[in-house]
């Protein structure tokens, strides 16, 4: 599990690379913040499933559900969909098609506050 330790690692420093913290919406006014949800088991759930649909697996389950919420968490800070894409790629070594389904499953499952990025 090092590796997924790291992808959280990375995912987190390139949004405070950004400068921007996980809870601010880079559009807000200075009173408006957008606040992450907490991930529920149904959502969780959904989440598992689309990623077993596509032939996406992890050694654990919440495993994949804390990269979803990393992922999350990288696009609520500001990152672009692009650049997780390629983050997920390198440190996951999916090819491009299976991290842009991975972040379209985490947006769609864990996180629909993204889907306008």
């Amino acid at each position: 599990m090092p590796r997924i330790t790291f992808v959280l690692f990375v995912l987190l420093a390139v949004g405070l690379l950004f400068g921007m913290s996980p809870d601010t919406d880079p559009g807000a006014t200075p009173t408006e913040t957008t606040q992450p949800t907490e991930t529920t088991n149904a959502d969780a759930d959904r989440f598992l499933t689309v990623l077993a649909t596509h032939d996406l697996s992890f050694e654990r389950n919440d495993s994949a559900v804390a990269v979803g919420s990393a992922v999350c968490g990288a696009l609520d800070s500001g990152v672009t969909p692009s650049d997780t894409a390629t983050l997920l790629v390198s440190t996951l070594h999916l090819v491009e098609r299976e991290a842009q389904l991975f972040i379209l499953t985490s947006v769609d499952s864990l996180c629909p506050r993204n889907r306008d990025r």
